[in-house]
């Protein structure tokens, strides 16, 4: 009999600590989907310019903050987005998710970007092709059932103009 009991115990045991393990992969599993596709509607909104698309991904007081320690937040970005976007040619963006780690609502995500951007030169008239790869580490939050981006932190930019590097700012 008390063999039975203590094998029972240590079954009991095992499953409850296991279920957790499986619940927390799973529900990782779902924001990692959640996070991915707000990654892609960000990409699709920037490819088409559409400005209220490329917002809708960020929480209310969101920032990004530059290696310098510059911090911009979703209004400073809009206004600057609102005069840039009509200069723009055309653009093509890329996100990769690099990992996630979740606690909670809140997943930091490290992310790698790739743009390209085709605008034209004041002065000349001609087109420049500007090539931006940033790699940031990202909070998303997660607001009643949408995950969305708290934080943006730059840990590295890189830009080229026609291929030749850009001054860094």
């Amino acid at each position: 009999m008390r063999s039975i009991i203590s094998t029972s115990i240590i079954v009991s045991f095992c499953l409850a600590t296991s279920v957790p393990k499986v619940a927390a992969a799973d529900n990782l599993t779902q924001v990692r989907k959640d996070i991915l596709a707000g990654y892609l509607h960000k990409d699709t909104s920037t490819n088409r310019k559409d400005l209220t698309g490329m917002m809708s991904v960020y929480a209310p007081g969101a920032t990004v903050i530059h290696p310098g320690g510059k911090v911009v937040t979703t209004s400073e970005m809009e206004k600057q987005l609102t005069n840039i976007l009509p200069t723009i040619k055309s653009v093509a963006e890329h996100e990769v998710v690099k990992d996630i780690s979740l606690k909670g609502d809140t997943a930091l995500v490290k992310s790698a970007k790739t743009s390209t951007t085709v605008t034209e030169d004041a002065t000349s008239h001609k087109p420049e092709k500007v090539v931006q790869n940033v790699e940031t580490e990202d909070t998303w939050v997660k607001i009643g059932n949408k995950w969305l981006i708290k934080e943006i932190r730059v840990l590295s930019a890189k830009a080229t103009v026609n291929g030749k590097p850009m001054p860094e700012r």
